[in-house]
């Protein structure tokens, strides 16, 4: 069974999500203001966005590299959708990095429990010579 849904209304506004994540070393207050005062400027260069409601920004949660926000803007044209989310992501890009705000990336610990002695034979090679002669000196 296809079942299509059309919700019609007369509110043309539609609610923007733009979805980021920062480090944990981050100021959750500071990245709030920050991301407000970037809404703010796309609401001067945009005048499809909208003063009210005013932008918001949420603390989603606590994420598994970073944590997680999301910055709402209110437009009244969903035909510049795209290109406004787009001229926000790369203006929270710009105003983090002048802040000091780092945006993370995925990062995996490998612990190895066990190997094919030809692979640590190799591996130990590759080692840099300076971590060797420490290894040397813990030995004696």
């Amino acid at each position: 069974m296809n079942l299509l849904l059309t919700v019609a209304t007369e509110d043309p506004r539609l609610k923007l999500r733009i979805n980021f994540g920062v480090s944990y070393r981050s100021d959750v207050f500071h990245v709030r203001d920050v991301a407000l005062q970037v809404a703010v400027r796309i609401g001067e260069e945009f005048s499809e966005v909208l003063r009210e409601p005013e932008p918001a920004v949420g603390f989603l949660d606590y994420g598994e590299s970073s944590l997680d926000f999301v910055l709402l803007i209110w437009i009244i044209n969903p035909h510049n959708e795209m290109k406004i989310k787009s001229s926000t992501r790369f203006m929270l890009f710009k105003a983090f990095q002048e802040e000091g705000i780092e945006i993370p990336f995925p990062q995996r610990d490998l612990h190895i429990r066990s190997m094919d002695s030809k692979v640590a034979e190799t591996l130990y090679c590759q080692w840099p010579l300076e971590k060797k002669g420490q290894e040397n000196k813990k030995k004696n």
